[in-house]
């Protein structure tokens, strides 16, 4: 049997600029971006304003960072409060 896996790069920060770029977050926001764009396509073919893919995107993406730390937060609080 044949069993199909991704590896894990062997590095995992780049450093740009000087500023440390780890390939998860790049991953985040590669798809971050890739959803803009398609529901962007997606609103404008049934008649939605031009920038409010963008708009809802800014809030959506906002929200979901705040809720999956208060998520966090509530399931395992012994990693922040001891």
């Amino acid at each position: 049997m044949i069993v199909a896996a991704i590896p894990s790069p062997t590095t995992s920060v780049w450093h740009v600029l000087g500023l440390p770029v780890r390939a998860y977050a790049l991953c985040i926001v590669v798809g971050i971006v890739a959803a803009v764009l398609i529901m962007e396509q997606r609103m404008r073919s049934r008649g939605a304003a031009v920038r409010a893919p963008v708009d809802i995107a800014v809030w959506a993406v906002a929200f979901g960072v705040i809720g999956a730390r208060i998520y966090h937060l509530i399931t395992s609080p012994q990693d922040d409060f001891g």
